[in-house]
């Protein structure tokens, strides 16, 4: 598109939209949508119907030169994103057997809508020679480096509990599972096995896991039962939390929470202060990226809850809990296994911020073992 007219002279333009363009106006709630495979105008705006129209022409000699050149990947992202998908399937029986995998892989993992296509799914995946160029090697090494067993996470409302589509992190998929505020929500857990595997997708940091949901025993994840003063800590730490769709929220002390309980049974942690970690240690943080007191701030919460008698512990449990509140953001390890075990819990969901878990930062053997087995 390098010939693609001047911008200012476009918008300065007044002409009809291209007659090939006008069946894909469509009405909103809120506006007037343009929404052709290779034009988008969200909201569509009736002076901008030169650069409309300069866009469709110049898009359509591109892909032409993509189609004679056998350019693939230029071809398919020539398109916009919902439509991408699509053209895979029309040139398929063209491609080379690696041309087939590493564009499906790039294709996938920047899809927004592969639920519209699980029809065509299995038949899509079944082809075997080429998968290994699913991944980039960054991603094969990866997956290389997984356990042989592990525990997947899929974000779903009512009708698509079962996908192809899952994530190694439980925070993904809580955002997936409630982004467009739907009633019913949930998120299944499964176990899967690595050989079942069709590749593991790392390029957007959702640690996503393709593989065929008739490989998989699907449960929904169950809720924690906390007796009735734990509860109402949990109640106050939400209301001192002040970000909004976090990273380090509600979804993410929960998970704490579940791993620390985990780790506890198996180290003889104290399950107590473990938990109370999960739910006390992030919630005083002001912001999503370096807030480095947000520790010590937690641990002073702590004290002053022991202090006020919300906190149904000892002395020697309130130090563990302050110490491991205060130090939890500092990359230590802890040879007490109570401090060891929450910081650990902690480290174990570092997925959810695109980072991977290392054996060398933890402090338990039990979290060594278990690193993405929870």
């Amino acid at each position: 598109m390098s010939n693609f007219p001047n911008i200012d002279e476009l918008l300065s333009r007044k002409e009809p939209l291209d007659a090939e363009l006008q069946p894909y106006i469509e009405k909103d709630k809120i506006w007037t949508i343009l929404r052709h495979p290779l034009v988008f105008g969200v909201p569509y705006m009736e002076p901008m119907n030169a650069f409309y129209n300069a866009q469709l022409k110049a898009k359509k000699e591109r892909i032409k030169e993509c189609l004679e050149n056998k350019a693939w990947s230029s071809f398919f992202f020539m398109h916009e994103r919902p439509y991408r998908l699509s053209k895979f399937l029309e040139v398929r029986h063209l491609m080379s057997d690696e041309e087939y995998w590493s564009n499906l892989g790039s294709l996938w993992s920047d899809s927004e809508n592969i639920w519209q296509f699980e029809k065509i799914l299995p038949t899509l995946l079944a082809k075997q020679t080429g998968r290994d160029f699913f991944m980039n090697e960054e991603e094969k090494k990866f997956l290389n480096n997984l356990p042989d067993q592990f525990i997947i996470y899929r974000g779903h409302q009512k009708r698509n509990k079962k996908g192809y589509s899952w994530t190694l992190s439980y925070w993904t998929a809580n955002w997936f599972a409630q982004r467009f505020n739907h009633k019913n929500w949930g998120v299944a857990e499964a176990i899967v096995n690595k050989k079942d595997i069709i590749g593991v997708l790392l390029g957007r940091n959702e640690y996503e896991v393709v593989v065929s949901p008739d490989h998989l025993k699907i449960k929904n994840s169950k809720k924690i039962n906390r007796c009735d003063w734990i509860e109402e800590i949990f109640q106050k730490a939400k209301t001192k939390f002040r970000l909004k769709q976090s990273c380090h929220g509600v979804w993410h002390w929960e998970k704490v929470e579940k791993n620390a309980l985990i780790l506890a049974k198996k180290t003889g942690a104290d399950k107590l202060v473990c938990q109370l970690f999960a739910l006390i240690h992030d919630s005083h943080r002001e912001n999503d990226d370096d807030d480095p007191e947000h520790g010590l701030r937690a641990s002073k919460w702590a004290e002053e809850l022991f202090e006020a008698g919300c906190l149904k512990i000892n002395q020697d449990q309130l130090k563990k809990l302050v110490e491991a509140c205060k130090y939890h953001n500092d990359g230590r390890t802890s040879q007490d296994p109570t401090i060891g075990v929450c910081w650990d819990a902690d480290r174990l969901d570092l997925p959810r911020v695109g980072i991977n878990p290392e054996a060398r930062y933890f402090s338990t053997e039990a979290a060594k073992e278990l690193i993405w087995k929870v």
